[in-house]
């Protein structure tokens, strides 16, 4: 009667050790699923450069990892001296994916409905994405995972931000990457 008992005992035991794997050894491939824009934000391109202001520009390239955005649509804003100076207007729609993304100062006082010249040298640019599925659904960084949303790893690319400035700062090899991530 024991070794009744024992068994089922032995086939549990058995069963658990066996289906422990080493996952370094085995990982399981990345997989990404549903509306998820990524920007890779070029280390050299993180600021736009005030002495340079026509040459100049923020970049990287946006990828949509999960292959269902159709459409993007990128707003910005515009913050002199940490006050809010402008709403959040359009800045250009993205159809096509993988995209590189090169937002010059023009683009920008364009949209704001300025001129190059009236950018200043500090001046900060908040940017913010709607992606777009083929069946018009709507994902923003609000739609995010709070993994997503805290993680620098995970690049999102639906809230993001880069200044106006005459002394960058970041753009060496061997610097921290780009934090997509802002409080506001």
């Amino acid at each position: 009667m024991k070794k009744i008992f024992l068994i089922p005992i032995l086939i549990i035991t058995f069963l658990s050790v066996s289906s422990c794997e080493d996952d370094s050894k085995n990982p399981l491939p990345e997989q990404v699923v549903g509306q998820y824009m990524k920007l890779d934000v070029d280390r050299y391109h993180r600021q736009m450069l005030y002495t340079d202001i026509n040459n100049t520009y923020f970049g990287g390239i946006l990828s949509n990892p999960g292959g269902t955005v159709v459409k993007f649509d990128l707003m910005v804003r515009r913050s002199v001296n940490d006050n809010e100076t402008s709403d959040y207007v359009p800045l250009m729609t993205i159809n096509s994916f993988p995209y590189d993304l090169k937002i010059t100062p023009a683009m920008v006082a364009q949209a704001l409905g300025l001129q190059v010249t009236d950018l200043k040298d500090g001046d900060f640019f908040r940017f913010y994405g709607y992606s777009y599925d083929a069946n018009g659904n709507v994902a923003t960084y609000s739609n995010l995972s709070s993994l997503n949303r805290s993680t620098q790893a995970m690049e999102q690319g639906y809230r993001f931000n880069t200044n106006l400035t005459s002394t960058p700062v970041g753009t060496g090899d061997n610097d921290e990457p780009y934090n997509n991530r802002f409080l506001n």
